[in-house]
């Protein structure tokens, strides 16, 4: 994936803020959460404009409002729409829709079973 070129958010960057935010998600808002009890964490997808659907963490005030301490990662933050996971994953070969407690992954794909996971590498 591209590294975004334009102005961030943080001040700093697009390319500098990509590699302050990517992959942090979880453990900035567990800070966040911690610093402000009120705050519930959140796992889901975040809706980028220009990379589609990304695994993201976020948090969320009482009131709803979204606390997001890593969208700076982003090309256009707060553009994109935030999606609470269901508990269930879709399948990267057939698409079939199964709880994540019973997929199989192979590093980051998830699969609805062992017979999928063979097939989607091509045995």
């Amino acid at each position: 994936m591209e590294q975004p070129k334009t102005s961030a958010p943080c001040g700093l960057s697009a390319a500098t803020c990509y590699a302050k935010y990517r992959g942090k998600c979880k453990e900035m808002v567990e800070e966040a959460c911690r610093q402000d009890p009120t705050l519930t964490p959140v796992r889901g997808h975040y809706i980028c404009w220009s990379w589609g659907k990304q695994a993201h963490w976020w948090a969320v005030k009482p009131d709803g409002t979204i606390v997001d301490p890593t969208v700076g990662q982003f090309p256009k933050p707060h553009i994109g729409d935030y999606i609470p996971f269901d508990d269930v994953i879709e399948c990267s070969h057939c698409g079939k829709r199964v709880a994540e407690e019973h997929a199989t992954f192979y590093g980051s794909y998830a699969f609805c079973s062992g017979s999928c996971n063979i097939r989607f590498v091509g045995l």
